[in-house]
């Protein structure tokens, strides 16, 4: 017999389509897949399986869920043992860390941290988030900004360091940081206050108790220091030490100035002037220039020249001079400067050149803030100076243009004359304040040392008591000290002597006026 069979397929074929979705942060693990099955016969059977792995069945449902990232293949069976695939990728979630811009560095002048406003200075987590806008740069492009943040760490102490680093989070806990370094500096100077002028009378040894003690101490504050270090330098001149080397072009200006002493005091009370200069190929190429307040000028060293004694063509080393010039008054054994003459190197007395011309004259600008070129005009000597000793006075000096080698300036002190007497003399106190950060406050305070105590006539007296008739008498011995001079002889004058009989009267009577015009006391001696 015949037996016939009929086989039947299903009327669509077996087939899978799957979607992955994709994760919100990076390292998820909750990863869905959506799958659609068509065909085939029902009912069917899911085998899940990632890439990488083929041995592991991670899911045997149709829609897993609670996966990571990845690509994860499917087998699909149905009732009569039919198989079909699919596949699907979860694509992992945000794993971006936000771009960070912190503000530009800065610089602020203050203390301590209490300088920085704003966004006061924390070392503890600061959050801004409500507040960074437009003032921190953020470029995030995942899920978004949960949290802005800063924090403050600070180093050192001129300045102060302080390191503020910015720190965002977002919202799948990704951090991105940046950080502003942020100084603060004390640059303000203290507040020096300076000890009135003071005159001390010199005593034994011609000298002067000038302890601050006596003349007074300078104190000082500052914005941030409770205790400004306050020295002193005592200085027996006004000057500048200002190390500089010359040009040929419009010359070089040294400035000092002078002030507290007496108003009427003139520029040309001048006691002594040091001046310090080097060159390296001599001093014909030098010429130097002292300049008075009313624009007075004196020249000190010149004239420009070349030859003989001007030039050291034949060393490379610096010659260093060092000369005093003294008034004609008080310094005519010293002989006048002149660049011509054969000069020493280091110290020596002169009196200035005084020259009462120079190619310089309508080089030299004695007052800038009057417009153009104010020259100046010439004295021969320090005496020649009409103007007043207190005021701006300066140093010009401009190296010869048409010889080589250098010029170097070092240093110019004036020492004022105080009165008639040379046992008077002057401290310059020169005060400095200098707080924590090395800002510094400088001023002069003038001391005059005056020569005002009297000399001290002494005798020894003969015993006279029994002196007989017609005595033959001898005057009495008269001894003087002086605190500057030293020992002296004393200017004694007599009066009498009369010899009537056995009646006798005679007086001696010692004086002296020391160089600084103080008198002794008079002593007499009367021999009756």
């Amino acid at each position: 017999s015949v037996t016939s069979v009929t086989i039947t397929e299903p009327a669509v074929a077996l087939s899978a389509n799957a979607t992955g979705e994709s994760l919100y942060c990076a390292g998820d693990a909750d990863g869905n897949i959506t799958m659609t099955v068509q065909g085939g016969t029902a009912s069917y059977t899911y085998a899940w399986k990632k890439t990488g792995d083929n041995v592991t069945i991670v899911s045997t449902v149709q829609n897993p869920s609670g996966l990571s990232a990845g690509t994860y293949n499917v087998t699909v069976t149905d009732a009569n043992g039919c198989t079909t695939t699919a596949s699907a990728t979860i694509i992992d979630g945000d794993g971006t860390d936000p771009v960070v811009t912190a503000p530009a560095n800065d610089s602020i002048e203050g203390c301590d941290t209490n300088a920085i406003t704003g966004w006061v200075y924390s070392e503890s987590l600061v959050d801004i988030t409500n507040s960074y806008s437009g003032v921190v740069g953020v470029v995030e492009t995942g899920t978004g900004i949960a949290s802005v943040q800063y924090s403050d760490s600070k180093s050192g102490t001129c300045p102060i360091v302080v390191t503020r680093t910015f720190t965002v989070t977002d919202n799948c806990g990704n951090v991105g940081t940046d950080t502003q370094r942020i100084e603060i500096r004390d640059i303000t100077a203290p507040v020096l206050t300076i000890p009135a002028n003071s005159i001390v009378s010199k005593g034994a040894d011609c000298t002067a108790y000038t302890d601050p003690s006596v003349t007074g101490n300078a104190t000082a504050t500052d914005n941030c220091d409770v205790n400004p270090v306050v020295t002193f330098e005592d200085r027996d001149c006004y000057g500048t030490e200002d190390p500089t080397t010359l040009n040929a072009g419009t010359g070089s200006y040294f400035y000092f100035n002078i002030s507290g002493l007496d108003e009427n005091l003139l520029a040309s009370a001048i006691k002594s002037l040091n001046l310090s200069f080097e060159t390296n190929q001599g001093k014909g190429r030098a010429e130097f220039t002292l300049v008075a307040p009313n624009g007075q000028a004196i020249i000190l060293v010149g004239p420009y020249c070349a030859g003989g004694n001007c030039d050291d063509t034949g060393e490379t080393n610096y010659e260093v001079y060092s000369p005093t010039f003294y008034p004609a008054s008080t310094g005519a054994a010293y002989p006048v400067w002149d660049n011509n003459s054969s000069i020493p190197q280091g110290a020596g007395n002169f009196q200035p050149n005084g020259s009462l011309t120079s190619v310089n004259q309508d080089q030299i600008d004695y007052n800038n803030d009057l417009g153009g070129v104010q020259e100046v005009s010439y004295v021969n000597s320090f005496e020649g100076f009409t103007g007043k000793m207190n005021g701006d006075w300066f140093v010009y000096s401009r190296k010869q243009a048409n010889v080589n080698g250098n010029i170097r300036f070092n240093s110019v002190c004036l020492t004022p004359a105080i009165g008639d007497c040379e046992n008077n003399d002057i401290i310059i106190r020169h005060w400095t304040a200098t707080d924590a950060c090395g800002n510094t406050s400088e001023g002069d305070q003038l001391i005059q040392l005056i020569d005002n105590t009297a000399p001290v006539i002494s005798t020894v007296a003969i015993d006279n008591s029994d002196l007989g008739c017609n005595p033959e008498v001898a005057a009495p011995v008269f001894t003087g000290l002086d605190n500057c001079e030293g020992v002296f002889t004393p200017v004694v004058n007599t009066t009498g002597a009369t010899n009537d009989g056995c009646a006798y009267s005679q007086t001696w009577t010692a004086t002296y006026t020391d160089t600084c015009g103080n008198d002794a006391t008079a002593v007499s001696i009367t021999y009756t």
